[in-house]
């Protein structure tokens, strides 16, 4: 057991920031030279460190008490509770210890898919990390869905009433300014969290973190998302100006079409590598797009297939919601799958294109020729 103890004693440090003041313990040979703090990204010398034995640092309250004075057996009580620390000491006094997060464990990276851009994405909405968006999403898109329809049928009654329209103008503009904030509330959950997904899934994480942000930043990451979408629909939307009044009113809409498949994940991968809400262009993302054709191809297939279902129900539940507005729940649900699914695949893909594919996949070769015996690398 002291074997044990003194192995451990050797192996595990404790180190101390001091920056923010947590706590995180690293190797003892890690510990030689400098770290980063895991919690606000500061450097940890062994010198300002101060690296502690992992054995022996003391946890909770009992801290003081191990560091008073030791009271000699001849002393009386009386003496002996006036050398030491009061008993009924209140927590505001003694903060609780920070928890000792492993620096070696957050330095792994997780296991390379076997088919980063087929593995747990198409089944991501039913994942653990996506069951539950997926089902609050679903509610919210389905309610979009629903007030589509009806915005489609007041927009039917003003057109019936004639030139002047009536009272119907005036529900009309109404209902459209309700259905606006409802689609900008909902919007603003799914975008934080599709941007998260991506976010998350082009770190390399098998799962997705929980959104913290605040309303105002949900609001800000939706209209974040709204620009790139706009920026993106230019060039499309300028070609569909131009032939509007040979193919009508339709061919701008259509246009939308091939800006969501084909021009926005290059311009939002960009946006997010640069990190610039006016840089749209990245060399890097576009030579690692055109060097890897394949992740390109299945990029626009993909997209094209989640795409498909996603217009033909909202095209049937909102354009002849007369016959098909029952499909509303099942439209709502399938838009919030599509959603996920998408943000899951650009998170492969930007993890793909930065070449932490290969990379996670030659560490696993590599720890695989350690653990056999007879390879050259054991010891």
């Amino acid at each position: 057991m002291a074997g044990e103890a003194s192995e451990q004693t050797v192996d595990w440090l404790v180190l101390f920031c001091p920056s923010c003041g947590g706590k995180c313990r690293a190797r003892a040979r890690s510990a030689r030279k400098p770290l980063r703090c895991p919690r606000c990204g500061a450097v940890i010398r062994p010198s300002a460190g101060e690296p502690q034995p992992a054995s022996t640092e003391p946890v909770g309250p009992s801290r003081s008490k191990q560091a008073a004075p030791t009271v000699a057996d001849d002393e009386s009580d009386e003496a002996a509770y006036t050398a030491g620390e009061p008993e009924d000491v209140s927590s505001n006094e003694l903060p609780e210890p920070d928890p000792i997060e492993d620096v070696e464990l957050r330095r792994q990276r997780p296991p390379a898919p076997v088919a980063p851009l087929w593995s747990g994405v198409y089944g991501f909405p039913w994942h653990e990390s996506g069951l539950r968006p997926w089902f609050l999403f679903g509610i919210g898109l389905s309610l979009v869905a629903l007030l589509g329809a009806g915005m489609h049928y007041v927009i039917d009654l003003y057109m019936a009433s004639g030139p002047e329209g009536g009272i119907w103008i005036r529900v009309m503009f109404l209902y459209i300014k309700g259905f606006g904030l409802f689609l900008l509330w909902t919007g603003t959950f799914a975008g934080t969290f599709f941007l998260a997904t991506i976010q998350d899934t082009a770190a390399g994480s098998y799962k997705v973190r929980k959104p913290d942000d605040s309303i105002a930043g949900q609001f800000f990451t939706f209209f974040y998302l709204a620009w790139i979408f706009f920026y993106a629909a230019l060039p499309f939307g300028l070609a569909a100006t131009l032939l509007q009044p040979l193919l009508g009113f339709n061919v701008t809409l259509w246009s939308l079409i091939q800006t969501t498949i084909v021009v926005f994940p290059i311009v939002l991968l960009s946006v997010m590598a640069n990190d610039s809400f006016w840089m749209f262009l990245n060399k890097d993302v576009i030579q690692g797009l055109l060097l890897r054709p394949y992740v390109l191809l299945v990029l626009y297939l993909m997209s094209t297939l989640l795409l498909a279902p996603c217009v033909a129900l909202g095209y049937l539940t909102i354009g002849h919601y007369g016959q098909f507005i029952f499909l509303a729940p099942v439209t709502g649900f399938v838009w919030s799958a599509c959603l996920l699914i998408y943000g899951r695949l650009l998170g492969r893909v930007a993890w793909s294109i930065t070449g932490e594919d290969k990379r996670a996949k030659w560490e696993a070769r590599r720890k695989r020729r350690r653990s056999r015996p007879d390879s050259p690398g054991y010891r």
